[in-house]
């Protein structure tokens, strides 16, 4: 039995009237086991805070299941979803917006406990207290709002809310995206930490690579609301399968330009037409291998061994 696994999911959005709806995820299908850290990449717009949100119960999707632990909660009843929220915790990639500024830090922790758990006052506190060593903040900070901690602070807080209610999943999306590279390496190191202490799984979304490569055990690859590749964090560093990937990689900073990984020059492929896009490969118009019938099918993800899956209808002139 898998731990959480993924079937079809699609979700659409309305845009102005008259106009076509945009397809935040199309089709994604994915499985992780127990205790495995997931990184979701791709470029903004790629869907992958969608993916958490509907993970989480936030938002519905349009088709498609979710198998958390064998049970589908893609539709459940009110008990059982505080149940399953309870167990798959979020987030947020802004951590001064994801606290309530009119409440203590106390108080800010004292909420999912009295939402999850039957613990009397005595126990919250003493639940409280243990998070907060465990994040390694002091126990002065409790009386303190939001607005009198730093990002780095206010990070820990939301890491410590995400897990006192001791979850088994938790959606992390971006959360060191706006935390400067001192606190960002701090935060990881206290996730990585806090996943052998618990024993956590993460779906990791991030544009970091190098926190992806200390934290996670395979990386995902979406575009525009497709599933474009999957891999084992270890082969990040060789060739990737997907031309998007190839992209997506060669556009990330390096410390020195002149070791810029081109990809035999990918990144100066033009957008070709964008018309059935719907109903074919997302990345047609943009793909130096794209035939015919990648503008109108489709590819499902195919392996390409070494733990690899690549959703590509030519894998065999993949360069």
């Amino acid at each position: 039995m898998s731990f959480l696994t993924l079937n079809g999911l699609s979700k659409t959005f309305a845009r102005r009237p008259q106009t076509e709806p945009v397809a935040a995820l199309d089709g994604i299908s994915l499985i992780m086991a127990k205790g495995e850290s997931l990184a979701v990449i791709g470029e903004s717009g790629s869907g992958k805070s969608t993916l958490a949100k509907i993970i989480a119960r936030l938002e519905t999707a349009d088709a498609g299941s979710i198998y958390y632990k064998g049970k589908d909660i893609s539709s459940l009843t009110r008990d059982m979803e505080k149940s399953v929220r309870r167990n798959i915790q979020i987030i947020f990639q802004d951590p001064a917006a994801a606290l309530n500024p009119r409440k203590t830090v106390r108080e800010i922790l004292e909420e999912p406990l009295r939402n999850f758990e039957s613990f009397g006052r005595e126990a919250r506190l003493a639940r409280i207290a243990e998070m907060l060593e465990t994040v390694k903040l002091a126990p002065h900070y409790l009386s303190r709002y939001p607005h009198e901690l730093s990002g780095g602070q206010c990070q820990r807080i939301c890491v410590a809310r995400a897990l006192i209610c001791r979850p088994e999943l938790v959606l992390c999306d971006e959360p060191v995206s706006s935390l400067d590279a001192s606190l960002q390496a701090e935060i990881i190191a206290l996730m990585k930490r806090l996943k052998e202490i618990f024993g956590l799984s993460y779906l990791f979304i991030s544009h970091n690579l190098a926190a992806v490569a200390a934290l996670c055990d395979r990386v995902a690859v979406m575009y525009l609301g497709q599933m474009m590749e999957i891999f084992p964090v270890h082969t990040l560093g060789r060739r990737p399968n997907h031309p998007y990937t190839q992209l997506l990689l060669a556009s990330m900073p390096v410390p020195d330009p002149r070791r810029r990984q081109s990809w035999n020059g990918l990144s100066q492929y033009t957008p070709k037409e964008e018309g059935g896009l719907s109903r074919g490969c997302k990345f047609y118009h943009r793909c130096p291998l794209a035939e015919p019938i990648c503008r109108i099918e489709k590819p499902p993800l195919l392996a390409m061994g070494e733990g690899q899956l690549v959703a590509c209808h030519y894998t065999d002139k993949m360069i």
